[in-house]
């Protein structure tokens, strides 16, 4: 290689005239000394954490979608609305019906998703604080990227949105308003019907934030044993809103949005265990009697299974109301 040395003394002059005065600056003689002199080997805890930690999170969260698209939001009992296109959809109360709007079992598909996102922005946040990229801007940037994506799974985990308790309150089948006080509840209603007899109560859901929220019914337990059992949800024909129909007009319950301040008034049928007291029982006569075992009620509070942003959880809303079963003595049902 040769050096054209009537190339180099303009060039050099050139570059002398460039160069400030003052020396280089402040800000770059600084970043030059941040430089270190030897890079300090990682301890074996840091690598393996670097190594597996934040692949193994993004391995578990590509998994939980791949398990949410393949099983569903819920799984419903087997029974409920006739197939599209088969007979149209039931209306008028049907005691015989069994199933709609009841779920045995919720995939919390919210808590599902908190829990991915605490672990992969809990992972990426310790694998760089415990880095050599802590000291950099990007790093930090990172760290705080990763507390923020903790924070979003912590609040989806809760996914307290607000499903309370609506306006109606009512039985009009199988119950008797209760005597103050008999129940130590706001309202209560006691059953009259007799063993294997259907019951009706009635209660509504209120959507007190501010966005939509779906409804997608009340969960019950998968083996429910044989004290006033719910078998069925119906709602009234025109879905959400303040409509309080008769049994002849109500429909099974299907999944319903509610807009922010809407309601949904649903109808809870049961029917009655076998060790139901029946027609007969009076609670002021009957309270002390000896042929009286006690009440077995159902509430105030109640599980909602709702969804927002495509996103299912449940929640326990107080709805205001007791639905109790007076049972006879000696009687194992």
């Amino acid at each position: 290689m040769t050096i054209d040395t009537e190339l180099e003394r303009p060039l050099r002059t050139v570059l002398s005239a460039l160069r400030p005065a003052g020396g280089a600056p402040e800000a770059l003689r600084d970043r030059v000394l941040q430089i270190p002199d030897s890079v300090r080997e990682a301890r074996a805890i840091v690598r393996v954490v670097r190594a597996t930690g934040v692949p193994l999170a993004a391995v578990g969260a590509a998994a939980t979608a791949v398990a949410l698209a393949a099983f569903g939001i819920t799984r419903m009992p087997t029974q409920g609305l006739p197939p599209e296109g088969v007979g149209g959809a039931v209306t008028g109360f049907d005691p015989a019906l069994t199933g709609p709007g009841l779920l045995t079992d919720v995939i919390p598909t919210a808590v599902i998703v908190g829990l991915s996102l605490v672990v992969v922005g809990g992972a990426t946040a310790a694998g760089t604080f415990l880095s050599s990229r802590l000291g950099t801007n990007r790093g930090r940037a990172i760290v705080l990227a990763g507390i923020g994506i903790v924070l979003a799974g912590i609040w989806l985990i809760r996914f307290d949105f607000g499903v309370t308790a609506g306006g109606l309150r009512a039985a009009p089948l199988g119950y008797v308003e209760e005597p103050a006080g008999s129940l130590d509840h706001q309202i209560g209603w006691i059953s009259t019907a007799d063993p294997g007899e259907p019951t009706v109560g009635v209660f509504a859901l209120r959507n007190t934030s501010m966005v939509p929220i779906r409804i997608e019914g009340l969960v019950v337990a998968p083996n429910p044993v044989d004290v006033g059992r719910w078998t069925a949800v119906w709602m009234p024909p025109g879905g959400s809103g303040y409509e309080a129909p008769t049994l002849d007009e109500v429909r099974p319950f299907e999944p319903v949005t509610l807009e922010p301040g809407a309601e949904v008034n649903l109808y809870v049928a049961g029917r009655a265990g076998r060790c139901a007291f029946g027609s007969t029982f009076d609670p002021i006569r009957d309270g002390s009697a000896t042929a009286f075992a006690g009440y077995s009620a159902v509430g105030p509070e109640v599980t909602v299974a709702f969804s927002a942003f495509g996103l299912t959880s449940i929640a326990q809303v107080d709805i205001g109301e007791r639905f109790a079963e007076p049972a006879r003595n000696n009687c194992f049902g």
